[in-house]
């Protein structure tokens, strides 16, 4: 996705759920993630959000997965290297 140069971040986040007929219920996913973004990033690897539930879908862990050099890789391929991506993994906002 595209962003400005400021950091990032994850406030929260929601899923529909389609269980059946009528109202659909909603899965909520905690947030208060950032990631720094520089002014000179071009292309930036956040990680991906591994949440964790019980049979309630209630978030019980989340963890931020690194998979960077697979990415890169696939990035470099894909783009050559006129976007270099930087790694900044998205951590606790505080």
């Amino acid at each position: 996705m595209r962003s400005s140069s400021e950091p990032f971040y994850v406030i929260a986040g929601m899923m529909m759920l389609s269980l059946g007929h009528g109202t659909p219920d909603q899965a909520y996913f905690p947030g208060g993630l950032k990631a720094n973004i520089r002014p000179d990033d071009r292309a930036v690897y956040i990680g991906t959000i591994r949440y964790h539930r019980n049979e309630f879908f209630e978030i019980t862990d989340a963890e931020i997965v690194d998979d960077y050099d697979r990415v890169k890789a696939e990035s470099e391929r894909q783009l050559g290297r006129k976007y270099p991506l930087r790694k900044a993994l998205l951590k606790p906002a505080r």
